[in-house]
């Protein structure tokens, strides 16, 4: 064995050594291959999971923005109502005072809490104060 030449039996031993260990790459090579595939099938559910959330997304932000228009648009309608009730009520009373009705009584639900100020108070009030201090009921105490 000066030559570095294996007997048949060394060769049998290195041979028989070296495809165990094919054997086992082969085996470890499978493996992974199975592991590849599996996360590959988890890759694809994540993604197809992202593009459905991705949608659900747009689709949440569209009607937000639809929300948002439609809430700027209250307090022009909340104003829109008022004037209309205040118009309805005008027209209503003036119908009926052409009718030969007196004012219709006030709903005293409707109001203020009636106060009561002093003489000196009342004094104090502007004008358009003095005014509807009067319209809503208030009494002058001594």
């Amino acid at each position: 064995m000066a030559l570095g030449f294996l007997t048949n039996k060394e060769a049998r031993e290195q041979i028989t050594g070296l495809e165990a260990r094919v054997s086992e790459l082969e085996t470890d090579v499978t493996a992974a291959n199975a592991s590849l595939s599996e996360t590959q099938g988890e890759l694809a559910t994540a993604n197809e999971s992202l593009s459905e959330s991705k949608v659900d997304l747009a689709n949440a932000l569209e009607r937000i923005t639809e929300l948002e228009t439609e809430n700027a648009k209250i307090p022009d309608l909340e104003a829109a109502a008022e004037l209309t009730k205040e118009k309805v009520s005008n027209e209503a009373a003036r119908q009926l005072a052409a009718s030969g009705h007196p004012a219709p009584i006030e709903d005293i639900d409707d109001k203020e809490e009636v106060k009561a100020l002093s003489r000196a108070e009342f004094s104090a009030l502007s004008p358009a104060a003095k005014s509807e201090f009067s319209k809503n009921g208030g009494k002058l105490t001594a």
